[in-house]
């Protein structure tokens, strides 16, 4: 093979093409999510710029929230996770404003966890740790159904290593990451 197409043909590899096509992996991790046991950790949809304020849990007016692109983000990816056939049983959410409010929206309804509330916010650094933890322990589901743990990236990074965009959703079966679900990416999944 000449050096030109080799080189063309890594360039190629390295802008993504070929992306569209599903993966093995694309179609274990679909597959997956619509058999169930499995946790869907989802960072909380996008929000209006970041503030240098403390954040106080209860007053969403000194936190950061939603933005009115995060709420039809929230709505879409709801409408995208229910008509790919994922078997939402039980949604959690951190109490914080941003969390709470994409789970109700995507999901109708949730539960507040305060194991789900965003680091730096409640207590102190080794209660930060516990819940991150803790969220590692929650990343199981029973066979057939999905848990929804809508979250704050800070928690799933200790907790998964992973830095995920707002929206975007962590698929996790008994601790192990299989994938993760880009807020455009369910309808490309569904292929």
């Amino acid at each position: 093979m000449n050096r030109a197409l080799v080189v063309l043909l890594a360039l190629l590899a390295l802008a993504g093409c070929g992306e569209d096509e599903p993966s093995g992996k694309n179609v274990a991790l679909a597959k997956a999510l619509k058999a169930g046991g499995v946790v869907l950790v989802m960072r909380h949809a996008k929000t209006e710029t970041a503030t240098d304020e403390v954040e106080v849990l209860g007053d969403c007016s000194r936190q950061r929230n939603l933005s009115d692109e995060g709420r039809e983000q929230a709505r879409a990816i709801g409408r995208d996770v229910k008509d790919f056939g994922v078997p939402v049983k039980r949604v959690l959410a951190s109490p914080l404003c941003r969390a709470k409010e994409t789970a109700d929206l995507a999901f109708g309804h949730s539960e507040p966890s305060m194991t789900l509330v965003s680091p730096g916010v409640q207590g102190t650094i080794a209660d930060d740790d516990r819940r991150i933890k803790k969220l590692r322990r929650m990343a199981s589901a029973p066979a057939g159904s999905v848990t929804v743990l809508v979250t704050h990236t800070g928690n799933i990074g200790g907790a998964f290593d992973l830095s995920v965009e707002e929206g975007e959703i962590v698929v996790v079966r008994d601790g192990k990451v299989l994938g993760t679900v880009k807020p455009d990416d369910w309808k490309r999944l569904a292929e």
